[in-house]
Formats: C-alpha cells, structure tokens, sequence
C-alpha cells in the first residue's frame, strides 16, 4: 500500500476507536447514575475501553510514529464530534 493511503486508513482507525472509546464513556457516565454499583461500571468501562484503544494503536502503528500520531488525531477528533453530537454544539456547561 501507499504512504498515502496507510496514513488515511490510520486516521479512520483512530477516528473509530475515538467513537468507540467516547461513546462507550458517554453510556458508561448515564448508566452509573441509577446503577447500585457505580465504581465497578467505572473500573470495566474503562479497562474494556483502554484495552481496545491500545490494541487499536498497536495495530496501526506497527512501530510508525508519523501512522500513531495521525491516529491519534482522529481520536482526538472523535472527541470534538462526540461532543457536538450529544451537546448540539454548545461550548462548555450551562
């Protein structure tokens, strides 16, 4: 494959595992409201999430730095539309 493509495919990794890492977060953060075990959800959610965020990395990466960094910026840009998405837009709470 092309540097090219491998560099878009890395993006698409990251802005996927971001959707899953936030969203997952998101679900976690409504559930823990009316769960009797709020800390438990806590300690799952985020060993689950963390765990394929890292084998995500791993993956892409494969010892790339440049293919880990545009990776990571997707994730980092799933943040932003995970935002606007459950936020409308809005900047910061109200």
């Amino acid at each position: 494959m092309t540097n090219a493509l491998l560099l878009i495919l890395s993006l698409f990794a990251g802005l996927g595992a971001g959707t899953l890492f936030f969203e997952g977060l998101w679900r976690t953060v409504s559930k823990a409201v009316v769960n009797a075990r709020p800390v438990r959800l806590f300690a799952l959610s985020f060993l689950v999430r963390t765990m394929l965020l890292l084998l995500v990395l791993w993956l892409v990466s494969r010892g790339d730095l440049f293919r880990l960094a545009v990776c990571m910026a997707g994730f980092l840009l799933s943040r932003t539309v995970i935002l606007r998405i459950h936020h409308g837009g809005k900047q910061g709470a109200n």
